[in-house]
């Protein structure tokens, strides 16, 4: 799931953005979220919200997009940065914050969709291997792309065929056995930690006797025949 944050005070940009935007993303797999203020946006990022891309207007109430940028590249910086602007005068500023892209508004319908394919191109190869499942609520009727690196940790529904991943973008399950899913995973990437529960290495935050701490304030624990492992 590729994540785009869309950063405008103005109602009518947002819904135009998106519209120049129609043509390259599949809603299936891209899920866009608008802000009307830098502040809102950050708020989303401090409680533990990633995004893939950052889209925003420069000229923005408060803080401005030029200073959200500079947050965003100083604590978050493999997001990707793309400014919007009316006007040019920004554009060396824009790149001294080593922003992806800058678009005016003007040339947007002819640059932003291209833009933004590109954008999402990268991010799709950058993250590598994923997996096609189900929401939690019905795994037959929607279907979501899941990238291995947004995955928390993974664990066997009681009393089922089914799996449950819990991920930075939500819950999702996929009729697959615990054991046969191991062997698809990342071998570096996920380790097992009991019969019923896979991590993710990369979203460990500390471990404590039998107890894994995770991304997102969730814990596992860990089975004392797993432990040496």
């Amino acid at each position: 799931m590729i994540r785009i944050a869309i950063v405008d005070d103005d109602s009518d940009m947002l819904q135009l953005i998106k519209e120049c935007m129609a043509d390259v993303i599949d809603y299936t797999f891209v899920e866009t979220e608008t802000f009307a203020s830098a502040e809102a946006f950050l708020h989303e990022l401090m409680i533990g919200k990633r995004y893939d891309i950052l889209l925003a207007d420069i000229s923005l109430p408060e803080m401005d997009g030029m200073e959200l940028g500079k947050i965003v590249r100083e604590k978050w910086p493999d997001m990707y940065l793309v400014f919007l602007t009316s006007y040019r005068e920004y554009a060396a500023d824009s790149y001294n914050i080593d922003a992806d892209q800058y678009i005016l508004k003007c040339n947007m319908g002819d640059r932003l969709w291209k833009v933004m394919k590109r954008l999402i191109e990268r991010r799709n190869m950058e993250n590598g291997h994923y997996r096609v499942v189900g929401t939690a609520e019905n795994d037959a009727q929607e279907r979501r792309v899941i990238y291995c690196n947004e995955i928390i940790y993974i664990s066997k529904v009681k009393g089922s065929k089914y799996v449950e991943y819990i991920t930075t973008a939500g819950q999702y399950r996929e009729r697959i056995t615990l054991d046969n899913l191991k062997k698809e995973l990342p071998e570096k990437e996920f380790i097992m930690v009991d019969r019923s529960y896979i991590v993710n290495i990369k979203h460990i935050i500390k471990m404590s006797s039998h107890v894994i701490y995770l991304n997102g304030d969730y814990h596992v624990t860990v089975s004392r025949s797993y432990l040496s492992k």
